[in-house]
């Protein structure tokens, strides 16, 4: 970063000290044809696959018995590693996302918190840590991560701490902008002399500095970097939405009392909204999503997965929990049925493909896993399940870029 600011600088001075020409730009028809590489369309899914005929479901080994990490690009596998502790690596789809076509997975040993790059190992650091979001520039790795035995978290780029505390926890949200610097919001608990009250702050890469939260706030629920954040207030009955000054209610009838979840579903949209209700008159419990003033309602069994906004659109996957009730897609804030039997099983299972919704459903038998492509499925020849898919236009990359883009990497 300093040398690309030192280039500029240079670059600024030269300017400055020569006279401006302005130039027509160039015609695009001007461009030789073969210089014009149109991006490539890119399926990525990540599945894990054990040993024909074992129970995965049961998985009494958990993951130990010859299971495998794969990674198909396009229908191509192009990744198959073994997973295990000998490995670094365990069959919990929370544990891996996928980031520019490739896997990022973390691991926690008794003392040490490991990052893996497609299965090999990229760094490690002391402290048993859950990764809650990370984020991937120019090779390097920014991770957030709370302590998985009580209070504390840490900021990292590449391992190194960005910012640590011994207290508090870290939101599940961050960002990181083109100058590489890495934000996000966490809350600690401090001593007043009405008791013990929550306190917000935002860390940005110059250093951390408190949110200001409005004085009737009686709790926080979520927070996004630099001032957003939802919020129960003392005379609301509905949790709110926060922008700086800006206050937005939820779209949340008034017979619906109390809370029990609520939270940013994207860390770019916080329109996007998820809430757990418990419905004291009917003594139902209730999951429900809110997106701009229209909400969408169902029972707590029911968990939301890759949910985003197409043009004011909702678009999402709505699993069960339940064996015995089908998963829905949701499209355009239209629900379809998807097949009995299958699930999605992670948030990261579903994202947006060619303007409609792609999702990987795991049999909740021993079935073959299916590709959910805006109703047509496919099946995908593993005996295991898929813990996540991704969708991106990607820039070519010729033989002479990269002699070994088709090959499979495999370890034994």
């Amino acid at each position: 970063m300093k040398k690309t600011l030192l280039h500029f600088l240079c670059f600024f001075l030269a300017l400055s000290c020569s006279p401006v020409v302005l130039e027509q730009p160039e015609k695009e028809e001007d461009i030789p044809d073969y210089l014009v590489k149109d991006p490539i369309p890119t399926t990525t899914i990540l599945a894990f696959d054990y040993e024909d005929d074992y129970d995965w479901h049961l998985d009494s080994e958990y993951g130990m018995s010859g299971c495998r990490m794969l990674l198909f690009v396009n229908g191509n596998k192009t990744l198959d590693v073994p997973v295990g502790h000998d490995y670094n690596l365990l069959p919990d789809a929370d544990m891996h996302r996928i980031i520019d076509g490739v896997v990022y997975s973390d691991y926690s040993s008794d003392s040490e918190t490991i990052i893996s790059l497609n299965g090999k190992e990229l760094f490690r650091y002391s402290g048993r840590e859950m990764i809650v979001s990370m984020k991937v520039r120019d090779g390097d790795v920014y991770t957030l991560g709370n302590n998985r035995s009580g209070d504390g978290f840490s900021a990292r780029k590449n391992g190194e701490v960005l910012f640590q505390s011994a207290e508090g926890s870290a939101f599940s949200h961050s960002a990181l902008d083109s100058n590489g610097d890495f934000s996000f919001c966490y809350t600690k608990s401090a001593t007043t002399a009405e008791g013990s009250v929550d306190r917000c702050y935002t860390f940005a890469y110059s250093g951390s500095s408190q949110i200001a939260l409005r004085s009737d706030i009686e709790k926080v629920w979520d927070a996004l970097p630099p001032d957003t954040y939802l919020a129960s207030l003392e005379d609301e009955i509905a949790p709110v939405l926060c922008q700086g000054e800006k206050i937005s209610s939820l779209p949340i009838e008034d017979k619906y009392t109390d809370f029990t979840l609520c939270r940013f579903l994207n860390d770019s949209i916080p329109e996007l909204v998820e809430v757990g209700i418990y419905h004291r008159r009917g003594e139902l419990d209730l999951r429900g999503v809110c997106y701009g003033e229209k909400k969408m309602i169902w029972p707590k069994y029911y968990i939301l997965c890759g949910a985003t906004l197409q043009e004011g659109s909702l678009y999402a996957l709505r699993a069960s929990m339940l064996a015995s009730k089908p998963d829905y897609a949701i499209s355009a804030g239209e629900e379809t049925k998807m097949p009995l039997g299958y699930t999605c099983i992670s948030e990261s299972a579903v994202c947006m493909r060619e303007g409609h919704l792609f999702a990987g459903l795991s049999s909740r038998s021993l079935a073959k896993p299916l590709l959910w492509n805006g109703g047509d499925c496919d099946s995908l020849d593993v005996n295991g399940f898929i813990a996540a898919v991704n969708y991106e236009l990607r820039e070519q990359v010729t033989a002479e870029d990269n002699e070994d883009s088709e090959e499979t990497v495999t370890a034994r």
